[in-house]
């Protein structure tokens, strides 16, 4: 785990550190892993929206938010 390493919620377009977990804090969603430096907030929506598939969650129909804000 480098030290860069954020975990991203979609649907609240939240982000928090991996220490506080791999479930949203604010919608208990899964959250994907989000190296900033390296991805764009697009590109972690886009991972975000086909891991919940993989964890059999419902389809997300919102649109991506500013997960810096």
């Amino acid at each position: 785990m480098a030290n860069d390493e954020h975990y991203y919620c979609g649907a609240c377009n939240s982000q928090q550190q991996p220490s506080q977990g791999e479930r949203c804090r604010g919608c208990n969603r899964v959250t994907v892993s989000w190296y900033p430096n390296r991805q764009t907030a697009e590109e972690a929506f886009k991972h975000w929206v086909s891991m919940r598939a993989y964890f059999n969650e419902p389809p997300y129909t919102g649109k991506p938010g500013r997960p810096w804000a």
